[in-house]
Order: C-alpha cells, then structure tokens, then sequence
C-alpha cells in the first residue's frame, strides 16, 4: 500500500491534491492558533491594572476615563495629547491602595456621615441651580455617567482616604490625656519633711 502510494504522488493530480491538503491543514491550524489567542491569550486578558487581588478592567477603566473626559470637558484626542490616560490610572492606583489601607486600619465611613458629605457636596449645587438636592444629585450622576451606588460607594472610599492621608501627613497628635499627665510629670514637685530622734529622746 504504501509502495502504491509513492507510486501515486508522482503525478502531478496527487501532487496537487496533496499540495491542497497541506494548504488547508496550515490554513486550519493557524485559526485554531487565532482561537485559541482569543480564548486565553492577550485578547482574553482585559486587565489594565492590579492591587493585590483587586483588578481594574478595561470596560472599568474606559468608563472612568469617559467620566474624567466629561468633568474636564475635553475631546479624547485632547485627552491622550496631555497623557490623560496614565494620569487616570495612576490616580485610581493611588486612591484603591488608600482606601484599601483605611479599611485595613478600620476607618470606614459610616452612611450617616457620607449622606452629610452628599449633603454638603449637593447644596451648592441646587441653589446655584435653583433645583432640590434630589434633582441636583441626579443631575450629577448624569454628568458622571454613574449609578447612585456606585457613587456613595466612591465617596466613602474618598472620606476614607483623605482620613487617612491626614493621619500620614499631618502633624503629630497625641490625646489630651496624655498631654496632661506629661505636663504634670514634667512640672511634679514633691516638699518633705524630716526629724531627728536620738538616744536621749527615747
């Protein structure tokens, strides 16, 4: 059989037939390769940036930029000519390490203190405007294309570390107790008294 066969490629229809079928085979390998890239090669992997297990996805990072493009109000032609970009991204680095660091530390904020922030944050907002701060919260959220949630959610990160940042910057600050009893250890006076008793005292 495998005698019939060399005998077979010699001409030129087999020859072609099995050129085709080399072709194809190639053909079929390199989109199996292609396939394969998109299933677990670089197009699969959409992560822009990581902190310890916490990802930042492109569809995440895209929307971020959207909204950083929107408040500076810039075209994103504008936005890569001044390297916005990587000024976006190493500004999301920077504020998940803290706000991940305050939660290591226990500062989080409560809703009862972010819901006063909103407060304080809205209130310009509606009289400038002329609106309540319900129309003034959603016409925020428009202008940064997320949810209320999502928002809260940035806020307490962003009390968290701006409460964090003042610790690390800010001068020493040590309880009034303590100031106290130091001052009194530093300035503490003591007055005794003594006398002598001899044998003849007995």
């Amino acid at each position: 059989m495998l005698q019939a066969m060399r005998s077979g490629a010699k001409s030129n229809f087999i020859k072609f037939i099995l050129f085709g079928l080399l072709v194809l085979a190639t053909i079929g390998l390199a989109f199996m390769d292609v396939q394969g890239m998109f299933r677990g090669g670089s197009m699969a992997n959409t992560t822009v940036a990581k902190i310890g297990r916490q990802k930042i996805t492109a569809p995440e990072f895209d929307a971020i930029y959207q909204r950083a493009l929107r408040q500076q109000n810039i075209t994103a032609e504008e936005g890569y000519r001044a390297n916005l970009p990587m000024i976006v991204l190493n500004q999301e680095i920077n504020s998940r390490i803290y706000a991940r660091a305050a939660y290591d530390l226990g500062l989080i904020v409560d809703n009862k203190t972010a819901a006063a922030e909103l407060k304080n944050l809205l209130g310009p907002i509606a009289t400038e405007a002329k609106i309540s701060e319900a129309e003034a919260l959603n016409r925020l959220l428009r202008n940064l294309g997320t949810s209320e949630g999502q928002f809260v959610s940035t806020l307490k990160n962003q009390m968290a570390s701006e409460q964090l940042m003042k610790i690390i910057s800010g001068p020493a600050r040590a309880p009034r107790q303590l100031i106290d009893d130091a001052l009194k250890y530093r300035y503490e006076w003591r007055r005794g008294e003594y006398f002598t008793l001899t044998s003849a005292d007995l």
